[in-house]
């Protein structure tokens, strides 16, 4: 979320400072460094992101978070490949981790596996389409179902899941930019920018996942696309920092 709509770096600094003081109070907490991870990713301190993650699987190897945390900062850092051993041994450990599960056949996807993330796809469809009948207002996971029915070549129900999302007037930007995404995938380009600017007018705000995530790629020559991705990094630079 900091990435994608209010960037004040003090947030990041304070988040760091009660992970160590979490750390201090209670020294065997060891989740406490996929939150490292996580902040360091944020700060571009990617070195000691991956160092924090190892250290949370040597310290609890039996903690699927630990393996999870080390897979997202593979993703994190554009390394899909590595992130596919840590992910699957994840599963291993809690084959039920929806999210997990949706970052695997992500990883596979970019990685060019497209036989084994269609597998793995279909294996997820059960844990997502029963996490989205109990949580009817959940967003982020009804787009990630969507996603896999896409992954799992069922173009069909991925179509259907989107527009009823779409027809919803609380999407946020980060499930906006997703939408679009999916609509990459349709061939609809014309559709997916329409849903990006829409996304901006929702608070989204992050540029360069826009210019970096392979999913977008085939816009990246569209007019339309570049100047509203210009416009953005403009009205940011144009925004003052509320520490300034």
């Amino acid at each position: 979320m900091y990435r994608s709509y209010d960037r004040n770096p003090e947030y990041l600094s304070e988040a760091e400072f009660l992970a160590q003081r979490a750390s201090e109070l209670k020294p065997d907490l060891w989740r406490v460094d996929e939150a490292r991870s996580s902040i360091y990713l944020q700060q571009e301190r990617f070195d000691e992101a991956e160092q924090a993650s190892l250290r949370f699987i040597r310290n609890a190897p039996e903690d699927f978070l630990s393996h999870y945390s080390l897979g997202f900062c593979y993703m994190e850092t554009g390394k899909p490949w590595q992130a596919i051993a840590p992910f699957k041994e994840a599963l291993r450990l809690k084959p039920d981790a929806r999210v997990t599960n949706w970052n695997l056949v992500l990883a596979l996807d970019r990685c060019g596996m497209k036989d084994e993330c269609r597998q793995w796809a279909i294996r997820a469809l059960d844990y997502s389409d029963r996490w989205c009948r109990l949580h009817p207002d959940d967003q982020y996971a009804h787009v990630n179902l969507a996603s896999l029915y896409d992954y799992a070549g069922m173009e069909n129900e991925s179509h259907s899941t989107v527009l009823a999302l779409e027809a919803r007037h609380d999407l946020d930007g980060v499930t906006l930019r997703n939408i679009a995404i999916l609509y990459v995938h349709f061939g609809d380009h014309g559709k997916a920018i329409e849903i990006l600017k829409r996304a901006i007018d929702a608070g989204y705000s992050n540029p360069d996942t826009l210019r970096r995530v392979p999913d977008l790629a085939p816009l990246r020559s569209n007019p339309a696309f570049l100047e509203l991705v210009t416009n953005l990094e403009q009205k940011i630079a144009s925004t003052p920092t509320k520490n300034a």
